[in-house]
């Protein structure tokens, strides 16, 4: 079911059950379309001059959980959750603008003196705030000689450094791969992916594509991290046996 068909089910006072597994995570076919609206919501209703979460009016949570339980029957209890959830969903759309954007076209000022059109509800002075965040991060990144994402800086999310090597990632069978990425080295016995300690038979991925998005993440990280499109652009844990090494070696820290 697509947004279109969702909104017509809504108008029709019909909602999409939601069912959750042992862990009390949404799962089944309608856990991809709750997880793709929160996206939407987080997008439209929160807007991208906020530098965090922490920073956004609880009225604004306050109406994106109202919609979701227009749409959805979910339990009440459950809202911090998905709020914490819709946040992930804005740090991935700010992180989206500032690599396919900001970044790409930081010598040529007047192509970001707009925001970009498919993206027509973001706000002009919005635009301009999230700009001047960014390069103000990025400065900041220069002086103090850190090799860190602009944007995850900005996040307050610092990503540990370390060796990489390029892979594909599968869920069940080395044949059913559902995303592409980068293993960390890491050396560190004591090492942990988002504070949960990395196991022996684990290593730390980066995802960078997604092929199969509505994919259960093999480890997911709360409710934050579930699906595999969850993860792009952040780090997980990913069973070994699963992770296949391409033929060449890359390293994305210095």
């Amino acid at each position: 079911m697509n947004l279109p068909q969702l909104v017509r089910n809504r108008n029709h006072g019909q909602k999409l059950v939601v069912e959750y597994n042992k862990r009390g995570q949404p799962h089944d076919k309608v856990a991809p379309q709750l997880f793709s609206f929160l996206g939407v919501l987080a997008r439209t209703m929160v807007r991208i001059s906020y530098e965090d979460w922490s920073k956004v009016p609880s009225e604004s949570g306050e109406k994106i959980w109202e919609c979701i339980k227009f749409s959805f029957e979910v339990d009440n209890e459950l809202q911090g959750k998905f709020l914490s959830s819709s946040a992930n969903k804005l740090k991935t759309f700010m992180n989206r603008l500032t690599t396919k954007y900001i970044k790409r076209c930081k010598d040529k000022p007047v192509a970001l003196k707009c925001p970009p059109k498919m993206y027509d509800f973001i706000k002009q002075e919005d635009w301009e705030i999230f700009d001047e965040i960014t390069k103000k991060s990025e400065k900041e990144v220069i002086a103090t000689g850190c090799r860190n994402d602009v944007l995850k800086i900005t996040l307050g999310i610092l990503e540990s450094s370390g060796r990489g090597k390029s892979c594909k990632l599968a869920v069940g069978s080395i044949n059913n791969i559902v995303a592409k990425g980068t293993m960390l080295e890491n050396n560190d016995s004591n090492a942990t992916v988002h504070g949960v300690p990395l196991v022996v038979m684990d290593v730390r991925v980066a995802i960078n594509i997604a092929t199969k998005g509505h994919t259960f993440l093999p480890r997911p990280v709360g409710d934050e991290l579930v699906l595999a499109s969850h993860a792009i652009g952040s780090h997980v844990a990913w069973p070994k046996q699963f992770v296949i090494l391409n033929d060449f070696e890359v390293y994305i820290y210095n």
